[in-house]
């Protein structure tokens, strides 16, 4: 069974398009994850800037981050700005893979 749902939504001032990710982005749900982050970056460029909320993924593989890290180098080449809101689970997995010197993710504050 799946572990992770998804949501994208307007920001309320209406000038971001936010994806909302909860659970887990493994082996089962990085297809799902991909294809999400593919369908915002489609929309992005009308939308202005994107929201990555990844505050309650408890787990990210690998692959996960190489797919995170890819949709933001996308975003910057479109030239939408890109905020992430990352989950100490998330910024682990970019620590451990080194793709945390290509992401500007601000540290998370307990």
């Amino acid at each position: 069974m799946e572990n992770l749902r998804i949501r994208v939504e307007g920001s309320p001032a209406g000038k971001a398009l936010i994806l909302r990710v909860e659970g887990e982005v493994d082996a089962l749900t990085l297809d799902r994850f991909a294809r999400q982050l593919r369908q915002v970056l489609a929309c992005a460029v009308a939308e202005g800037a994107v929201v990555l909320e990844l505050q309650q993924v408890h787990f990210l593989s690998c692959a996960g981050a190489e797919v995170l890290a890819e949709a933001q180098r996308r975003f910057l080449e479109l030239g939408v700005p890109v905020e992430v809101k990352a989950s100490r689970a998330v910024l682990r997995a970019l620590q451990v893979t080194g793709l945390g010197k290509l992401l500007s993710v601000p540290p998370v504050v307990a």
